[in-house]
């Protein structure tokens, strides 16, 4: 799958941790909090298509920080597994999804991603971000609007990331003005993105999704999962979008 470059020129930097209040920590999915097994059922998580929960499971062989992270296998199902949120911000406020990501290339089909993936409180996606794969590659996607007004999947930078590498994903999301910034390893790549869906006011749940094919062999890994709200706006960029490329939908 290829996707377009989602451009931009970054204004301003992100706003500090030390004004987030939580929504949801996950605390690294550490004991005594998580232990080794099925993720579905632990401390809220809740798999949205149970024929396939057996993809999402809390492994202590790849962690990024401490000894435990959440694994998510292709093949196995497209699934998304989350905690609902149910929370409607006050003006102004901004809401931080953030995780560590990893994932592995499958040896002849490799899953389109591993992402964060975020609905409203209408049902809809609003954002989504992630790893994917372009070219053979591992590379960074964003899920937003087109110049045309289109959603599309697109690619969030020009990195090219190594098979297990840990990249940490920041989508700060506006309900004031249906927007979202995206941060990659601190660094600001896009902000004032359009959410794909205008008509919610509210988040619902920011899921740990794995899109996946029949066949694929590879995995994704998830640490440090977090939602919380920042009272201020922490970016501010001029975005600029490439081509359109393939659409990836749910919960139709």
């Amino acid at each position: 799958m290829k996707f377009a470059v989602a451009s931009c020129v970054v204004l301003a930097a992100a706003a500090g941790a030390s004004a987030q209040t939580f929504l949801y920590n996950s605390n690294g999915f550490e004991a005594p909090g998580f232990t080794v097994g099925a993720l579905a059922g632990q401390q809220g998580f809740i798999s949205d298509n149970p024929a396939a929960s057996a993809a999402g499971n809390v492994q202590n062989t790849f962690a990024n920080g401490g000894s435990q992270a959440v694994r998510l296998d292709g093949g196995i199902g497209t699934n998304w597994f989350y905690p609902a949120l149910n929370y409607t911000p006050n003006a102004g406020e901004i809401i931080s999804v953030r995780a560590d990501i990893a994932r592995t290339l499958g040896a002849n089909t490799s899953s389109f991603g591993f992402l964060l993936d975020i609905y409203g409180n209408n049902g809809a996606r609003i954002a989504r971000a992630g790893l994917g794969t372009s070219g053979g590659v591992v590379r960074a996607l964003v899920t937003t609007l087109s110049t045309t007004g289109a959603v599309g999947n697109f690619l969030a930078n020009n990195t090219v990331y190594s098979q297990n590498q840990w990249v940490n994903f920041d989508i700060q999301l506006n309900f004031t003005t249906r927007t979202f910034a995206l941060i990659i390893d601190g660094v600001s790549v896009g902000a004032a993105l359009p959410m794909t869906n205008n008509a919610a006011t509210g988040l619902a749940d920011a899921d740990l999704q794995v899109s996946t094919a029949a066949g694929a062999t590879d995995a994704g890994f998830f640490d440090n999962y977090s939602v919380s709200v920042i009272p201020t706006p922490g970016s501010a960029a001029l975005l600029g979008l490439g081509g359109l490329a393939a659409l990836r939908r749910r919960r139709k």
